[in-house]
């Protein structure tokens, strides 16, 4: 009996446009499913049609902070690792302080590997803080 792999889905929540085409590419290569939105609205409708396993959800979007949208997604969706992504330091303390270890946190600006480590090692619920 031959097993297929399932791919796993992610969903990449940014208004970086250029960001979110090169991480989906990149992603893809990997064996990821991967949607995009560009907006916290378009964000929740992608998130609760597709039920990604994982979200990289960006904590300054245009319509809404990704922190504001956050309790919803993880209400809806217990199942889902969450990591926020952000270039503001004192995010990443809020969401740490916020949420403990219930949503992982990627500093921007962030090299494509640590990206990667994030997406596969998001099923044991481990942090993907950086130091940076």
């Amino acid at each position: 009996m031959e097993f297929i792999k399932k791919r796993k889905r992610v969903l990449i929540v940014d208004d970086d446009v250029a960001l979110c085409r090169s991480l989906q590419i990149q992603l893809n290569m990997e064996g990821y499913d991967v949607e995009t939105a560009f907006d916290a609205a378009s964000g929740l409708s992608r998130a609760f049609s597709s039920l990604p396993e994982l979200i990289f959800l960006d904590f300054h979007l245009p319509d809404e902070s990704g922190l504001e949208i956050l309790p919803e997604m993880l209400l809806a969706m217990p199942g889902s690792r969450i990591i926020i992504v952000s270039g503001d330091t004192a995010a990443g303390m809020l969401v740490r302080r916020r949420y403990n270890n219930m949503v992982g946190y990627l500093q921007k600006p962030f090299e494509l590997d640590e990206l990667l480590r994030c997406a596969d090692q998001y099923a044991v619920f481990q942090s993907c803080s950086t130091s940076s």
